[in-house]
């Protein structure tokens, strides 16, 4: 029975698509045709779908043990086995229990975080431009406790999803190999961080490819009714789900999302200020668990 041996767990917005997407190219490294199955967290993920699209979304995860078996039917003897999930560090009883459970405890866990501000607007610019968040970020920040009691997922937790510090320790507390990584680092410095993470998992990386990065870039949409119809999780991309193939359906939502892409949330420096003196304590206890010398 094969099974992930390398798990990235998170965080959303911290460049998991980028990594994914090199992990695909590298010949000892296996990678599931879907990129965030998100198993280890379905308990919890499946209580929360109370956000605009939260219950189409629902209907994509892995729901069972069996399934989860068969993304890694295609194994050919490659020496590190991916599951790449950001969920799973937004709620870390959950995924370390089953993790533990179904793969063990001899994973390798991979954390990339990231400036909690910085993560809360990319999130925000994330769900808007694809035509789910109708308010204004400060408005949705306000409206977030509101939005945890009416059971949003993850995504929507903005303010709470920066504090990333405190379930990085958890899983460094109940995983013996945990690499955590400043997501800039691999934006800016490509090659020494995907060397450094070749040699944590235990792959070579003489001869890899190390262009064309691809990123996972946020803006406000062109057109948000283009947004709504083709990106939004609905019943329409839904059905297209049904009979599109996955590969396929994938470049077509990058393509129309590359295209559609506007400029980047402007956020008043009034509320960048008070954000940044929020998380200062937190910024602290992020840059004393990254392994990197660049600061958070």
């Amino acid at each position: 029975m094969t099974l992930p041996n390398t798990i990235i767990i998170g965080a959303s917005k911290c460049g998991t698509t980028a990594l994914h997407s090199y992990f695909e190219r590298h010949k000892d490294i296996y990678t599931t045709t879907k990129k965030e199955l998100h198993f280890h967290a379905y308990d919890a993920l499946k209580r929360k779908i109370g956000g605009e699209g939260d219950k189409y979304l629902i209907k994509y995860i892995c729901t069972s043990f069996s399934e989860y078996q068969d993304y890694y039917k295609d194994f050919n003897e490659e020496k590190s086995i991916t599951d790449v999930s950001p969920s799973y560090l937004f709620f870390p009883d959950e995924s370390i229990a089953s993790i533990k459970k179904h793969c063990g405890e001899n994973v390798k866990i991979i954390i990339l975080v990231r400036n909690p501000v910085d993560k809360m607007i990319s999130q925000y610019s994330h769900l808007y431009s694809a035509g789910r968040e109708a308010l204004s970020f400060q408005d949705a920040l306000e409206k977030e406790i509101e939005r945890k009691k009416n059971s949003f997922s993850d995504m929507w937790l903005y303010r709470e999803s920066g504090y990333m510090s405190d379930k990085v320790l958890q899983f460094k507390k109940n995983f013996k190999d945990v690499l955590v990584l400043h997501s800039k680092d691999l934006n800016q410095n490509p090659k020494s961080t995907l060397e450094e993470i070749f040699e944590f998992i235990g792959v070579d990386s003489i001869g890899f490819d190390y262009s064309s990065l691809k990123t996972n870039v946020s803006g406000i949409p062109k057109n948000r009714l283009v947004a709504k119809v083709f990106i939004k999780p609905n019943i329409f991309t839904y059905a297209l789900r049904k009979v599109i193939p996955q590969q396929l359906g994938r470049a077509i939502r990058d393509f129309i999302n590359r295209n559609n892409k506007g400029a980047k949330l402007k956020v008043s420096q009034e509320l960048r200020n008070q954000l940044d003196r929020e998380y200062k304590v937190e910024v602290g206890r992020l840059n004393s668990l990254i392994v990197s010398k660049t600061k958070i």
